[in-house]
């Protein structure tokens, strides 16, 4: 019966000492510090953006315009929105209601169109009938 708590007693001791040795071993520190660096940089990190989709006229997919540069067009009652992605060249406008879209506009005349007093005179004068998407 000594014999038998002798070894249940070894064999306890043994468990904690190579417990101990799990948690300090190098590995271990090691995932643990890249664990808090990937938390940190998760942290740092821009939060990411929440799809906006729309269904654009003539076009078969929807179009997610969340990271396209968005004017302010309040101020116009014809012209509900506008969105421009430069690196594609590629503008998404909101006319009453219906988006539509328009490819390789270049930034140029999305800058004037950021900037004219007449969003609808504008669009007319410069977009309109133009930089068709095919």
């Amino acid at each position: 019966m000594k014999k038998i708590i002798l070894i249940f007693i070894l064999c306890l001791s043994f468990s904690a000492c190579a417990q101990k040795e799990v948690e300090q071993s190098p590995v271990n520190n090691i995932n643990q510090e890249l664990t808090e660096e990937i938390k940190i940089i998760e942290e740092k990190s821009e939060p990411k953006q929440e799809p906006k989709l729309v269904d654009v006229k003539y076009c078969d997919e929807p179009v997610d315009i969340a990271l396209f540069e968005e004017l302010d067009t309040s101020k116009s009652s014809w012209v509900r929105g506008a969105w421009y992605d430069a690196e594609n060249e590629y503008m998404v406008i909101n006319l009453s209601g219906t988006y539509y879209h328009y490819c390789s506009l270049p930034l140029s005349i999305w800058e004037d169109f950021k900037s004219a007093s007449s969003f609808g005179s504008e669009f007319n004068k410069n977009i309109k009938g133009k930089f068709a998407c095919e």
